[in-house]
C-alpha cells in the first residue's frame, strides 16, 4: 500500500531527505538509495560500521534495516530502533521504490 507507506515515510523524513537536491539532515538524503552502495554519499558522516558493510541498499537488505537497523549493521549511528510489522516495512520500500527514483 503506497499510499499508507507515504504516512509511513514522515518517520524517514524527519532526518532524510527524499531527493538530492534538498541537501541532507541528520541522514543522508535517499535519491537513488536502491543498488547504491551504503555509506556512499560523499560528504555525509557515516558510522564506521556502515562504510565498512559492503551493504548494498536493495528492497530485501532495506526490509532488514527497517526491521532492525541496529542489529542488522551492528555499530551503526542511525537512531531509529525500526519498524516491528513486516507489513509496514513492504508498505513503506513500495512508496520508497517510488519517491527516490
Amino acid at each position: 500500500d503506497v499510499a499508507r507507506g507515504e504516512l509511513l515515510g514522515l518517520a524517514c523524513a524527519a532526518c532524510h531527505r527524499f531527493r538530492a537536491e534538498q541537501g541532507t539532515l541528520i541522514g543522508p538524503h535517499l535519491q537513488g538509495v536502491f543498488g547504491r552502495k551504503a555509506a556512499s554519499i560523499e560528504g555525509f558522516d557515516y558510522s564506521p560500521a556502515l562504510r565498512a558493510s559492503g551493504l548494498v541498499w536493495t528492497p530485501r537488505s532495506l526490509e532488514a534495516w527497517l526491521a532492525n537497523p541496529a542489529g542488522f549493521v551492528e555499530g551503526t549511528t542511525m537512531p531509529f530502533t525500526g519498524y516491528r510489522s513486516a507489513e509496514d516495512r513492504r508498505d513503506l520500500i513500495a512508496y520508497l521504490l517510488r519517491v527516490t527514483q
